[in-house]
């Protein structure tokens, strides 16, 4: 009946790739989301060049304090600066593929397509986490020009254009990849595109305010285990990448279960 999810299903002819390739194509064809995508492209550049406009009048300080002339990595920094920023338009991503199904009641006919439910959370899943991979990796790497034109005609060392710069763009896309992902479980589990994006800006943004303002030491215990701690992956930090990408697929696992287990056992 059923070899698994990578093989064939009961249902012939819908593999693990037919489904993969049928939720690309359908992730691209999805207008809105389409333009989400564009708006996070032209968001980080944008902003990028923003910065290196006024670069002469920032202080020369990164956000730990320490002097940024001094900083080897200062180029990586300047350019992944606003990928903290840029995961609100991840989450809206997320929530506006996930909850695009029950708003136009595409649910059903995506079960017609891809019966399989659990093939169909995963193949929705890996289009989205390759969307946003690729997207933000874009954004990044165009993100580099108006950076190198600024440090360069600036007092400021850039540092060299090498290893620290091609591990805080993988780590700043891979954060805003998993936030998508956050937030697409979010917004299956509610089973709506309002909610999906009101829990999971709340999640990012209210709560870690909201932690940070009572400043207390089991309040900042807290704050470190939050979906935010993922700036982690590319920024410097207490608990390092390892344990803040840990912390992020933690959260992305147990929105995606939620989402299953919805997906699995309610009537669509």
């Amino acid at each position: 009946m059923n070899d698994g999810v990578f093989g064939r299903t009961a249902f012939p002819g819908v593999t693990f790739w037919r489904a993969l390739g049928s939720e690309m194509y359908a992730f691209w064809v999805l207008r809105s989301v389409v333009w989400c995508v564009v708006a996070l492209v032209v968001f980080q550049v944008g902003l990028c060049a923003l910065t290196a406009s006024t670069i002469n009048d920032i202080p020369l300080t990164l956000r730990n304090g320490s002097d940024l002339s001094a900083s080897p990595n200062n180029g990586a920094m300047f350019i992944v600066s606003s990928a903290n920023s840029d995961g609100f338009l991840a989450a809206i991503i997320g929530s506006m593929y996930a909850g695009h199904e029950y708003r136009g009641h595409q649910i059903g006919e995506s079960l017609l397509r891809i019966p399989n439910r659990a093939l169909l959370l995963i193949s929705k899943s890996i289009s989205l986490f390759i969307a946003v991979f690729l997207a933000a990796l874009l954004a990044f790497g165009l993100s580099v020009i108006p950076a190198a034109f600024a440090l360069s005609s600036s007092s400021q060392s850039g540092g060299d254009l090498g290893f620290d710069i091609i591990y805080a763009i993988l780590g700043a896309a891979l954060f805003l990849a998993l936030i998508s992902l956050f937030s697409f479980g979010i917004a299956f589990f509610t089973r709506s595109l309002v909610w999906g994006i009101v829990c999971s800006l709340g999640v990012l943004l209210l709560v870690p305010i909201v932690l940070l303002a009572i400043g207390t030491d089991w309040a900042r215990a807290v704050f470190r285990f939050l979906p935010s701690a993922g700036v982690g992956i590319f920024e410097s930090s207490t608990d390092g990448p390892i344990l803040s990408m840990i912390v992020l697929i933690v959260w992305v696992g147990l929105s995606l279960t939620g989402a299953f287990c919805v997906l699995r056992w309610h009537d669509v």
